[in-house]
């Protein structure tokens, strides 16, 4: 598996907008006056920006594709390497990047036409397979008590309920809850780009919330086939966002190069 940067780049080029530039003189891509991704030469990867919470994601998940050099490390931005991503998954990640830096009316362009039938959230699907009431969970990746140690585990997090759920907030902003649509599954209220990237990263472990709060960025995980590293990384997503600037990581540095 290894993709040379000519390849990479007609990948990149075949998304609306984007544009050759030069960054501190390595070959990249612009979209308008925003950066988009540069060849780093030297370690035959792309330099990429990203947030943190999804660089350490992708990092915990694929080292051998996602990784930082000192260089990078204290900014939002990670290498992808050229020598182990596939084809699939540079395609993937350039959509996401490209879809926060593009302008709406290219991405509404480009979504009409790759519009295909939604398929029905198997998590809802699942749920009506097992009842309202299932008899338990014996081979379970992640048990109920599991997840909400690793949600209670966050600063300042608390318990309490709505809907007759527990739920999990930190200055009293929900970030989690459990029981819903069944005790079998559990919700994380992350952002729609987050959403995306944990269902195409895991799509037997999460799902988008059927309806206004899915669109919305509230997702389910299957709890059965869920990996304690993967919902810890959500759930710390979630909570971030959620937690009082003195609690939360502290804001994100501008990269000064790619």
């Amino acid at each position: 598996m290894s993709i040379s940067w000519p390849k990479a780049q007609n990948i990149i080029r075949s998304f609306s907008g984007t544009v050759d530039a030069s960054t501190y003189g390595r070959s990249g891509f612009k979209i308008g006056k925003k950066f988009l991704c540069a060849f780093n030469q030297e370690e035959n990867a792309i330099a990429i920006r990203i947030s943190f919470d999804e660089r350490e994601l992708l990092m915990s998940t694929a080292p051998k594709i996602y990784y930082v050099t000192d260089h990078y490390r204290p900014h939002p931005a990670m290498l992808v390497s050229l020598k182990h991503v596939s084809e699939q998954e540079l395609r993937k990640l350039i959509e996401r990047r490209w879809r926060e830096t593009a302008p709406a009316k290219l991405v509404k362009a480009y979504d009409e036409e790759q519009s295909v039938p939604t398929a029905k959230p198997r998590a809802q699907q699942s749920a009506k397979k097992i009842g309202t009431q299932p008899r338990g969970n014996t081979r379970a990746g992640m048990t109920p008590a599991q997840f909400r140690k690793l949600a209670l585990s966050l600063p300042d997090a608390t318990e309490g309920a709505h809907g007759g759920h527990p739920d999990f907030r930190v200055g009293n902003k929900l970030f989690a809850s459990l029981g819903y649509p069944t005790r079998e599954f559990a919700t994380i209220m992350l952002t729609r780009d987050e959403q995306l990237l944990f269902v195409e990263t895991s799509p037997d472990m999460f799902e988008p919330v059927k309806g206004g709060w899915g669109l919305k960025g509230a997702t389910t995980v299957v709890l059965k086939n869920a990996k304690p590293a993967l919902i810890k990384s959500a759930l710390l997503a979630a909570w971030r966002r959620k937690a009082p600037t003195r609690q939360g990581a502290p804001p994100a540095r501008k990269a000064r190069r790619a």
